[in-house]
């Protein structure tokens, strides 16, 4: 199966070498493939027909992002993937997903040597008898471990720089930047029929998998505002919500609008402080706190919280005013607390001014 978007400068070519194994040629830089998924490839004919099970690129400068090759094989190296270099430019291997290739998968080989790999993912690759499992880069032997089986690199020369994947195996023999052992903790990696690498193997992320949001931090935040993931699918996952929202309805003062502020985090005996802004210097104000909000109309304002909790206080010369304390353990998660400041002021509109409201929940 093949799918997904092929982008170059210069029109190459894209044909059908063997069985469902694809050739790509391209006589100058800069070619992307973008969201392509490759299955079931087998480069098993004469050389140099019997490398890159899924896929073949000649190209300078090869980006692959956010591709999935699964259950690919090939003859000699590079199951899942082969992309040559040209020039001495290297490949870049970004957001991608290997899974269940034979022999290798992607091999990454560049002129000039090196190459990026970026949040990528590498499991379940296998080397019964060719070269690199998961990445093969230049030459090697057989693989003599779970990482090999995945990633070989021979260095100096031909050493692409990892970062922020996750990779089978994972030793430090590997170098690199980020990178974790996993599990990778896949939905459903076997699928329903439980065959690694077949057309229902589900390579979406659970929910605490460490693999989300620890992929690359440079990189754009995913789609659900989150640092990106590792690996070619992003898990969507429920907006966090914030512990501090200011709700507004402030009434003006003397000064203008009076801000009140909230900080700390709410984790149980953390220390929370509210905190008064632009208010009459050295003057009575009041801190109402409640456990619901009434939004009453009142003293042509609006009054926010139930007056659960009623505190004076006297501002200081620069018109500020603060409380501290510790937030009790056991609050539920969920509970919020509602918070605002009344103050006596004749520039109010008829002698009363007010802080905005706000709004502290506990995570």
């Amino acid at each position: 199966m093949l799918s997904g978007d092929l982008l170059g400068d210069d029109g190459p070519g894209f044909t059908n070498r063997s069985d469902n194994c694809f050739h790509v040629v391209s006589s100058g830089a800069g070619l992307t493939l973008d969201g392509l998924t490759v299955r079931g490839g087998n480069a098993d004919g004469a050389a140099p027909d019997d490398f890159g099970g899924g896929l073949h690129v000649s190209s300078g400068s090869t980006v692959l992002v956010d591709c999935t090759f699964t259950d690919n094989q090939a003859l000699r190296w590079g199951g899942g993937a082969s992309c040559s270099g040209s020039g001495g430019d290297a490949p870049t291997i970004d957001g991608c997903d290997f899974l269940a290739n034979a022999v290798g998968g992607p091999q990454a080989t560049s002129a000039g040597g090196g190459g990026d790999v970026v949040n990528c993912t590498f499991v379940g690759n296998s080397v019964p008898g060719g070269r690199g499992g998961g990445l093969y880069a230049n030459t090697a032997t057989n693989a003599a471990s779970v990482e090999n089986a995945q990633v070989h690199v021979v260095p100096p020369q031909y050493f692409p720089d990892f970062k922020f994947s996750c990779i089978d195996g994972l030793s430090a023999a590997l170098g690199g930047t980020a990178n974790i052992a996993g599990p990778p903790l896949f939905a459903d990696q076997n699928g329903p029929d439980n065959q690694l690498g077949n057309a229902d193997d589900d390579l979406n992320l659970l929910l605490g998998s460490p693999c989300i949001d620890t992929g690359d931090p440079a990189l754009p935040l995913d789609l659900d505002g989150t640092v990106t993931d590792m690996g070619a699918l992003a898990t969507a996952q429920d907006p966090v919500p914030p512990v501090w929202v200011d709700l507004g309805f402030a009434l003006a003062g003397t000064p203008g609008d009076a801000v009140l502020a909230g900080s700390g985090d709410l984790s149980a005996n953390s220390t929370v402080t509210l905190s008064l802004s632009n208010a009459n210097p050295f003057w009575v104000v009041t801190l109402v706190m409640g456990g619901k909000p009434v939004y009453a109309w009142f003293k042509l304002g609006t009054f926010v919280p139930f007056p659960d909790v009623i505190i004076p206080q006297t501002t200081d010369g620069s018109g500020q005013a603060s409380i501290s304390g510790n937030w009790p353990p056991g609050v539920p998660a969920g509970f919020t607390i509602y918070s605002q400041y009344w103050i006596q002021d004749p520039g109010g509109p008829i002698g009363w001014a007010a802080s905005n409201g706000l709004a502290a929940t506990s995570p």
